[in-house]
């Protein structure tokens, strides 16, 4: 996971938060219900800090787009080869929760899915050998 700040935000790391009475910036992020909201929700708890979101949208797009316009801060997960857009910068996210992906189904797989699982399969390798190299397991 990772915040999201517009470019001109005086911010340079996510702990600068943390260190407040209490944050003003509007949170940016998927519904509470989702499950990186509530993985973030969980981070900020070991942390004893409350930050609850202020605007809810059902997409990345989303989130960098109101980022961009100056409306908040958004959660996002940096998915690899993530590229911030214009007018967005990243603030790691250290110590949080990794985003797990999963799959599941029933019945015989189409070959397209069949061809998605191999991809994910190769870049959660990929993935890993990165952790490893960094001494985060």
């Amino acid at each position: 996971m990772i915040l999201l700040v517009h470019r001109n935000s005086g911010l340079a790391r996510a702990g600068e938060l943390w260190k407040r009475d209490k944050i003003e910036e509007t949170l940016i992020s998927f519904p509470r219900t989702d499950p990186i909201h509530a993985s973030f929700q969980r981070g900020l708890e070991c942390l004893g800090v409350e930050w609850f979101c202020g605007i809810e949208v059902n997409s990345a797009r989303l989130i960098e787009r109101y980022v961009a316009s100056g409306y908040g801060i958004g959660l996002a997960v940096a998915v690899p080869g993530f590229k911030p857009p214009a007018g967005v910068r990243v603030l790691e996210l250290p110590n949080f929760p990794v985003v797990l992906v999963g799959t599941s189904w029933s019945d015989k797989l189409s070959n397209i899915s069949k061809q998605l699982l191999a991809e994910l399969e190769s870049e959660a390798q990929v993935q890993m050998r990165r952790m490893k190299s960094r001494g985060r397991h």
